[in-house]
């Protein structure tokens, strides 16, 4: 319910633990240079 009160004062980066509390799944992630 916060996350847009955060973001609207510069926050640049929200982290939550919800995924670890959910039901797995199949996720891949690839990291790039920016």
């Amino acid at each position: 319910d916060n996350a847009a009160a955060y973001a609207a004062a510069g926050c640049p980066l929200l982290v939550t633990t919800a995924p670890f509390f959910g039901r797995p799944a199949d996720v891949k992630v690839v990291l790039e240079p920016a």
